[in-house]
């Protein structure tokens, strides 16, 4: 049998071993760990993506829906009814009319929800201030109705989005100040 050592060498004691093993496991476990987290963290990302998208157009639609003297919705299917939808109200401080469109946009699995906002002075017309903005993205669903009850006019407006396997859905409950649908 051939020798591994040569005379005079010496090898690992079974203290030096003891020693390197559970320092070998801990800095295994800390990399393990890591790892994980790391997993975990693109899902939290994904899912932190998703609510945000829901709560934005949450936000929007009902600072405008607040707002709204009128509302014309547009019957659709699941997935998108209710838009177009055209909230319209006058601002009583500045007499400025404002006309919000919403629209859905996009394909299945990845839609968004855009607002086109125009505003004219009833006072001095004159050029329109249009601006368009991308709300919401990744949208799977997203729908509008009016529900009519208790001498109160309300819109339900649903959201569902979704970000790799992570998703959100909000419904969110909308009491304008005064509104008339059309």
């Amino acid at each position: 049998m051939r020798r591994l050592l040569r005379h005079g060498e010496r090898g690992f004691t079974l203290i030096e071993l003891l020693v390197a093993i559970p320092i070998a496991a801990i800095v295994v476990a800390a990399a393990t760990a890591g790892l994980m987290q790391l997993l975990d963290s693109k899902d939290a990302s994904a899912r932190m993506l998703a609510v945000r998208q829901v709560q934005t157009a949450g936000y929007w639609m009902s600072t405008d829906g607040l707002q709204a003297e009128s509302a014309a919705l547009t019957p659709g299917d699941a997935v998108t009814g209710g838009f177009p939808l055209t909230l319209i109200w006058t601002d009583p401080d500045d007499n400025q009319r404002h006309t919000v469109i919403y629209s859905v946009t996009g394909a299945a699995g990845n839609r968004a929800l855009q607002r086109q906002e125009t505003v004219v002075d009833i006072t001095n017309p004159g050029t329109p201030i249009v601006t368009t903005t991308t709300v919401a993205r990744n949208l799977t669903q997203a729908t509008c109705r009016q529900v009519i009850g208790e001498g109160q006019v309300r819109l339900i407006f649903t959201a569902t989005a979704q970000v790799d396997q992570e998703a959100e859905s909000r419904i969110y409950e909308i009491k304008p100040r005064s509104l008339s649908i059309d």
